[in-house]
């Protein structure tokens, strides 16, 4: 936190414990996934309980400029026990490298004796392409990027076109 407050003030610092949303400021970002979550973050300006446990950072952007430098900078800083991974073109994950959709995928599996071509999963960011990886049938939805793009079996329409319900009904239910 102290470094993305350092290097990045411009940026929409939030981060997730229990079943809060916290953030360091009102802004366009957090007004866009408050319309998209329809939850509200409680804003504080850096994380006043130190024993309080952090499931997920999110950093946000709507400057692609300062989005990409963000990126890299984070990248670069080669934190080994975090996944640091976009999540859209204005969205950055940092969560610990345990946490990913492809364990959480192989937990299910393992409890529901699954195997893999009875799984499927939808994505459009790049923190959803190590989950492609550990289904059957992986579909990108219209918005995911090219990366994304390249590692589904079929693509659907975007998410604000109904993309996951309109791929459930052709590629799952349709079977």
């Amino acid at each position: 936190m102290t470094i993305i407050h350092q290097n990045f003030p411009e940026v929409s610092l939030n981060w997730y414990s229990d079943h809060t949303w916290f953030t360091d400021k009102h802004c366009q970002e957090t007004d866009a996934e408050t319309a998209i979550t329809h939850e509200k973050p409680v804003i504080q300006k850096t994380s006043a309980n130190p024993t309080q446990t952090i499931y997920k950072f999110m950093v946000m952007s709507f400057q692609p400029p300062l989005f990409d430098r963000l990126q890299k900078y984070l990248k670069q800083l080669n934190l080994p026990d975090l996944n640091v991974m976009t999540s859209g073109d204005a969205y950055i994950e940092i969560t610990p490298i345990s946490a990913t959709k492809a364990n959480a995928i192989a937990q299910i599996q393992r409890e529901e004796h699954l195997k893999i071509d009875q799984l499927a999963a939808f994505g459009d960011g790049e923190n959803d392409i190590p989950m492609f990886k550990h289904v059957g049938l992986p579909i990108a939805v219209a918005n995911a990027s090219q990366e994304v793009k390249q590692y589904a079996k079929f693509v659907s329409t975007s998410n604000r076109e109904d993309g996951v319900a309109i791929g459930i009904e052709q590629h799952i239910l349709a079977k």
